[in-house]
């Protein structure tokens, strides 16, 4: 059954997004193409909208996103609700880890353009999707084909239905498991670095399923190294506030929670001046 206020919500969605009449189209389409019979088969095909209006900085912004359902909520989460749009100062270098189809690399991108960046996404599905968005804006952020972890290695993910939260296998927070996995690789930021060249960065970005409790862990030294972060957490992982907090403070950070969704919470944190 058609919700009309969730019908209602996307078309508003759309306007604050500044999309024109074909672009709306398609818009709704990649939420309620996903619900209508022989979806499945048209799941790997991507539909392109471009922002026109809205946030200052999303004017002009092509995405491609999937008939999934899903992509059309990662738009609204960070174009229109501006869930990384976190108070810096100058940001000139930035990781962002989890990058999924590369909507946050976006963002980031249009917020601060003269920042170099580097996106850590482990899926294939979403990586071919997110080298597409990176293309289309004619952007030289970095794609690594990997998930994060305190150390490198290899592990395996488990594919959920919900392409925002394929996760390690052994992860607690993948709500609705497939059954399908993957092999991919693992690389730790202290890795990262030096593959960019960079001895320190500004901003970190962090969305990785429940990883970031093996992530933020025995306060790493790395820590040291950066000015910013913004990501979730994950309940399903055990991961509270109060975890984080522990965490990142000894290493001289100031964390907020920023807002509460279904089993994550957003947090920002900013070093304090020493």
């Amino acid at each position: 059954m058609l919700n009309l206020r969730h019908l209602r919500h996307l078309r508003s969605a759309g306007v604050q997004l500044g999309l024109n009449g074909p672009d709306s189209f398609r818009w709704l389409w990649s939420y309620y193409g996903s619900r209508l019979p022989g979806a499945r088969s048209r799941s790997d095909h991507l539909l392109r909208i471009k922002i026109r209006a809205g946030l200052p900085i999303a004017a002009k912004t092509r995405i491609s996103i999937r008939p999934n359902g899903y992509d059309c909520a990662l738009v609204e989460e960070i174009f229109t609700e501006n869930a990384y749009a976190l108070e810096t100062g100058s940001v000139r270098r930035i990781i962002d880890l989890g990058a999924n189809i590369g909507l946050a690399s976006l963002f980031l991108a249009k917020r601060y353009p003269d920042a170099q960046i580097c996106c850590v996404e482990p899926i294939p599905d979403n990586l071919s999707v997110l080298r597409r968005n990176i293309e289309e804006n004619k952007l030289s952020i970095r794609a690594i084909a990997a998930a994060v972890g305190a150390r490198d290695g290899q592990t395996q993910f488990e594919l959920s239905s919900d392409p925002r939260q394929h996760a390690a296998s052994n992860s607690k927070v993948v709500v609705d498991r497939t059954g399908r996995k993957v092999d991919v690789d693992v690389i730790s930021i202290p890795s990262l670095l030096r593959l960019m060249g960079w001895d320190e960065f500004d901003l970190l970005k962090i969305d990785i399923e429940g990883a970031e409790v093996e992530v933020f862990a025995g306060r790493p030294e790395w820590l040291r190294k950066v000015r910013y972060i913004i990501g979730e957490g994950h309940v399903g992982a055990g991961y509270t506030i109060e975890a984080c907090r522990a965490d990142l403070e000894p290493m001289g950070f100031k964390v907020d929670r920023i807002k509460s969704t279904e089993g994550a919470w957003l947090f920002g944190a900013r070093r304090l001046p020493s």
